[in-house]
């Protein structure tokens, strides 16, 4: 650098050290993100950390297999490396069940963590760590017997109860044959209004059927929802799988990571 004797010399330096400097960081960036934090190669890659996704890399990596999740969203929920709220304090909007009212209803949330859909009226397919289960209402409603009927060989109502018990911990239902008790998923009835009683009443002196529980044998009549919520907050499947303690050592999760194409490489066939 002291070889430079013409007047430009100075803003040469600058600038070489300005770019110096600037490579230097990109190596740094770059090893912490690729080298450090995350291996070449995973055993599945999962492209969503939606729902389904978060129940699909739950069970791959508590199988041990290696898992790297693709989010195209953000954090949401505390667990799943949301942050805290100056108003909620240590929760975020995604964690309070009435919450999710607030998230459709209110622009600032809804463009960040929703889809653009070009649709009149757009639909409401959320865009985050752990999918449109952030932002429903969080009835546990699962499918009836008779919708398993014409999905073919392995799909049949006996063959998949099976899976629904196994994700399933229901606080109020703990000896039936219907529900699980030891699955990530918790599923409760909550304190309901004098309103919401009054109204339930008025169906069954009106000749609907009492239904104690919309998952059970009989879902024609009026009765209280079951909601998928654990000490008050909600308890997505992306929280119940993958939220906090509850993620497996070996998934590693991505956020903001939008896929937009699949490269496949090797021999096929």
């Amino acid at each position: 650098l002291q070889s430079f004797a013409c007047p430009m010399g100075p803003l040469l330096r600058g600038a070489i050290l300005l770019t110096a400097t600037l490579l230097f960081g990109l190596v740094v960036v770059h090893n912490l993100l690729f080298a450090v934090s995350m291996p070449l190669t995973y055993d599945y890659i999962v492209v969503g950390g939606g729902s389904t996704g978060s129940v699909v890399a739950g069970r791959l990596g508590q199988a041990g297999y290696s898992v790297l999740v693709l989010e195209a969203g953000g954090p949401t929920q505390r667990s799943l490396g949301g942050g805290s709220d100056p108003i909620l304090g240590e929760w975020t909007i995604f964690d309070v069940p009435l919450g999710w009212v607030q998230v459709l209803s209110d622009h600032r949330w809804s463009k960040e963590f929703q889809w653009d859909v070009p649709a009149d009226p757009p639909p409401a397919i959320a865009r985050g760590l752990g999918g449109c289960g952030i932002h429903n209402a969080m009835l546990y409603m699962r499918g009836r017997p008779e919708d398993f009927i014409s999905w073919g060989e392995g799909w049949s109502w006996d063959e998949v109860l099976p899976f629904y018990l196994r994700s399933e911990d229901n606080a109020d239902w703990r000896n039936s044959s219907l529900h699980g008790t030891d699955g990530p998923v918790r599923v409760t009835g909550v304190s309901t209004d004098a309103i919401s009683a009054a109204f339930v009443k008025a169906c069954v002196k009106a000749g609907h059927a009492s239904v104690p529980d919309f998952n059970g044998p009989v879902r024609t009549g009026a009765g209280f929802y079951q909601f998928m919520i654990r000490n008050g907050v909600r308890d997505s499947a992306g929280a119940a799988y993958l939220g906090g303690e509850r993620q497996p050592p070996t998934v590693v999760i991505k956020a903001h990571a939008l896929a937009t194409r699949l490269l496949f490489q090797g021999v096929s066939g």
